[in-house]
């Protein structure tokens, strides 16, 4: 029988679960859970046909070496790129600009949703990392490149043009390959056979969630906003992402602050590469090791809190440069909350909906940390420097808050089960965590701190 006849069967033919009925109002204060409609439950339910399938320890190894060897937004976002040689003026270069943020918005989100779904949850800080890294590979790369490109004086094109005339083709390749070869999951994954695809999907039980629903749920939309983590999810992006903002945009600018001249500021950002590649590499690796998210992201925002305060209260150029080196550790801070927001918001509708409101979020912080650098306090930005370092300190303190949140509801959960003597999981327990049922839903979920 195929996958999609399993999907098709009623209801009542899944293993004895039972037809969909309503839900208490009050089900997550009780700690309840409805039976649920498997029509509307994650396609891994009909994968493993409703069962756990047993696997050794050698074959769930091959299965996650063959894993690790949204494609139209890429392509699109790198067709733009190329389009942004052919701006002329002000009003032309904007409206490629928005087109740029419309088509990179998803691409985060899905990588995030991606790693999700192909990897257990103390897997998935380290792959994260390992693509999020890529960033600070390419800061060391593009500064040695426009360091090269700034020395052309005498070009039919302007020396930025070039720039986009290469990352724009290479990036339509990435999604040209991505919508061939990437598969959209487990179910057509064809570098792996139907045994390693049920392994596969096998693998991820424990992590509460499946390999991504196509059924939009309004009520996990709604419970989003009913959720406290996801309003301390965007607080932190929109915190984090003011100085984001203000450094990306006014990076050579700062250096130059510092007193060095406009071509070799280009050449001295690059080791701020190093910095955002280790620090991303490090904090997940330490993060999977004890499957802890705001500690290692709590040490990690601190670097660039340091850094915003050697550059007001230094004039020694080697430590301004290294507290602006500092600030490109926040990346493995903010990486570690989009694994938080992967472990932790369980359900495939609420986990877009709380990533896509933490994206935006860190779309409006990159657009009002440029704002912070005023024109009339160049070169020295008194203010933009300040925030720098508020900012990165409000967001550490928003993680204190996450952890806390989540360390209270877990105790919350312990009593009531052990109270009702409810904390072994039951065979029905295990079904319903490929049934795409959000984390106030399923009552054995532990929140990973």
């Amino acid at each position: 029988m195929s996958i999609d006849e399993k999907s098709a069967m009623p209801a009542d033919k899944h293993d004895g679960i039972s037809p969909a009925v309503d839900a208490p109002s009050d089900a997550f204060e009780v700690g309840e859970i409805s039976k649920v409609d498997v029509k509307a439950a994650d396609p891994a339910f009909a994968l493993v046909s409703g069962e756990r399938i047993e696997y050794s320890e050698e074959e769930g190894k091959s299965v996650l070496s063959k894993i690790q060897s949204h494609s139209a937004n890429v392509i699109l976002w790198g067709a733009v790129l190329t389009c942004t040689a052919a701006t002329s003026n002000y009003a032309g270069l904007l409206s490629v600009r928005f087109f740029l943020g419309l088509f990179e918005a998803t691409v985060t989100p899905a990588f995030v949703l991606i790693t999700s779904m192909w990897y257990k949850q103390n897997e998935q800080a380290r792959r994260m990392g390992y693509w999020l890294s890529c960033n600070g590979v390419t800061l060391i790369i593009m500064g040695v490149i426009g360091y090269g490109l700034s020395a052309i004086t005498s070009s039919h094109l302007a020396p930025w043009k070039i720039l986009f005339l290469i990352l724009g083709p290479l990036t339509c390749a990435t999604g040209i390959y991505c919508l061939f070869f990437m598969p959209d999951n487990q179910a057509n994954a064809k570098f792996l056979s139907p045994r390693e695809r049920q392994i596969a999907v096998e693998r991820i039980r424990d992590n509460f969630q499946g390999i991504g629903s196509r059924v939009w749920k309004w009520d996990q939309f709604r419970e989003a906003f009913k959720d406290p983590r996801t309003y301390l999810y965007v607080l932190f992006s929109l915190l984090m992402n003011i100085p984001n903002g203000g450094i990306t945009t006014f990076g050579s600018l700062v250096v130059s602050s510092f007193g060095f001249g406009s071509r070799n500021s280009l050449l001295l950002g690059t080791p701020s590469g190093v910095f955002d590649f280790g620090g991303k590499l490090f904090f997940t690796w330490i993060s999977d090791k004890y499957m802890d998210r705001t500690g290692p992201a709590f040490i990690a925002i601190l670097f660039p809190m340091i850094g915003g305060i050697l550059m007001i209260t230094t004039t020694a150029k080697p430590a301004l440069l290294i507290g602006y080196y500092m600030i490109s550790v926040s990346g493995a801070a903010w990486g570690l909350v989009m694994v938080l927001i992967s472990n932790n918001t369980l359900g495939y509708t609420k986990k877009a909906t709380v990533s896509g409101l933490q994206i935006i979020a860190y779309g409006a912080g990159n657009w009002i940390g440029p704002q912070t650098f005023r024109s009339h306090e160049a070169p020295n930005y008194p203010t933009g420097k300040t925030l720098v370092a508020i900012m990165y300190g409000c967001s550490a303190l928003t993680l204190l808050a996450l952890r806390l949140v989540n360390i209270m509801e877990n105790r919350r959960r312990n009593k009531m089960q052990t109270e009702s003597g409810t904390m072994e999981l039951t065979e029905e327990d295990e079904q319903n965590k490929f049934l795409d049922l959000t984390d106030f839903e399923q009552p054995h979920f532990r929140y990973v701190l």
